[in-house]
């Protein structure tokens, strides 16, 4: 898929910042891009916080359906 000098690497930076815009916690999206938390958190917890990851992919998605709609009326 040609996406001119967009890279897909783009839209993982560009939904971390949507995320942050959205007050969504850091180690929540950490989770989601499936890294590793930092520093004692990575030694100490082991939490996936999937029930808030499952909520955020919900907002975005309505998020991304809203302008969506907005574009095509």
């Amino acid at each position: 898929m040609d996406l001119g000098y967009w890279r897909t690497h783009d839209f993982r930076r560009t939904l971390v910042t949507r995320l942050s815009e959205m007050n969504v916690e850091p180690h929540v999206t950490e989770r989601m891009l499936g890294h590793e938390l930092a520093g004692i958190m990575s030694v100490y917890n082991k939490h996936d916080w999937i029930e808030a990851q499952r909520k955020v992919y919900e907002l975005h998605a309505d998020k991304l359906f809203w302008h969506i709609r907005s574009i095509s009326d």
